[in-house]
């Protein structure tokens, strides 16, 4: 009866730990800071979409906002992320292929 029912929980948990040993949870994005990526939306080179007038308001909006979580060095990429339902923005040194990289 219940004893059964004990190891199957057991052998579910185990089964779990085991999945999520495979899975990247985390996504270091430079600068000691690393980000859950169950909350990234996105992640977009600088030099590629900043050309965009859209871009250029989404982040001048972001940064009015206080949202954009700077890096010490000039960015190469940015990542949108909402986390407890708030948009942040992370700005990276490191290129958006590289963080492409890190998540596969």
């Amino acid at each position: 009866g219940s004893g059964r029912e004990d190891r199957g929980s057991e052998e579910d948990q185990s089964g779990k730990r085991a999945l999520l040993r495979g899975i990247k949870m985390f996504l270091h994005v430079g600068n000691n800071k690393n980000i859950r990526l169950c909350n990234v939306v996105g992640i977009f080179d600088m030099d590629n979409t900043s050309t965009s007038k859209r871009t250029r308001d989404f982040l001048a909006r972001a940064q009015k906002d206080g949202a954009i979580i700077s890096c010490d060095d000039l960015p190469k990429s940015y990542i949108v992320t909402v986390e407890y339902g708030m948009m942040k923005v992370y700005e990276s040194t490191l290129s958006s292929y590289t963080l492409e990289k890190r998540i596969k």
